[in-house]
C-alpha cells in the first residue's frame, strides 16, 4: 500500500468518524444537558400550598401544576394545554412522566440542533421573579447556571484525562 493510499484510507477513516461518531455522541450529551436541566427545573419549582395563602385556592385548585408543567422537546411550544386541571396527571412528583416524555421528544433530536425547555403556564414570571416563598427569585436562571457549571467542570476533567 502507497503512502498515498494510506491516506486516503486514514482521510476515509477521519471522515467516518467525523460523520457518525461525533454528530451521535454530540446529540448524547445534548440530550443529557436538557435532562438535566429539566429534572433541576421540576425540583426547584414551587408547589402551591393552599393553606399558607392570604386568599382561599380557586375552585378545582390542584397543587404542583406548574412543577408538572415543565417540558423538553424540539419544538419549543407547550404541548399541554394549561387548563388541564386533572389530579391524575399533575402532583407533587410528576417527574417520572416528564422525565420519560423528554427521553421519547429527545429521541428526535439531530445533531447540532436546539432542543427547549418550556412551562406554558403563564404565572411561571411571577414565580421566577420570587413570588413563592418556596423558591428563591431567579430559580430558572440558578439551575442553568447549575448545570452550565457541571457541564464546564465534566468537559474540564476529560481533558485533564486527555479524552
Amino acid at each position: 500500500m502507497t503512502n498515498a493510499d494510506n491516506a486516503r484510507s486514514f482521510q476515509f477513516q477521519l471522515d467516518k468518524f467525523m460523520s457518525d461518531l461525533v454528530p451521535e455522541a454530540v446529540v448524547q450529551v445534548h440530550a443529557e444537558i436538557t435532562l438535566s436541566l429539566l429534572a433541576l427545573l421540576i425540583k426547584k419549582s414551587p408547589v402551591g400550598f393552599p393553606p399558607n395563602w392570604k386568599n382561599p385556592a380557586p375552585k378545582g385548585y390542584v397543587g404542583g401544576q406548574f412543577r408538572s408543567f415543565w417540558q423538553a422537546n424540539i419544538s419549543g411550544s407547550a404541548t399541554v394545554a394549561p387548563k388541564t386541571n386533572d389530579a391524575r396527571k399533575y402532583g407533587e412528583d410528576p417527574s417520572s412522566r416528564q422525565i420519560e416524555a423528554a427521553n421519547s421528544e429527545l429521541g428526535k433530536l439531530a445533531p447540532f440542533s436546539v432542543s427547549y425547555i418550556v412551562n406554558g403556564l403563564p404565572y411561571g414570571d411571577r414565580l421566577n421573579s420570587g413570588w413563592s416563598r418556596q423558591a428563591p427569585a431567579g430559580f430558572i436562571e440558578l439551575s442553568i447556571a447549575e448545570v452550565k457549571s457541571q457541564t464546564e467542570s465534566a468537559i474540564k476533567k476529560l481533558e485533564a484525562e486527555g479524552g
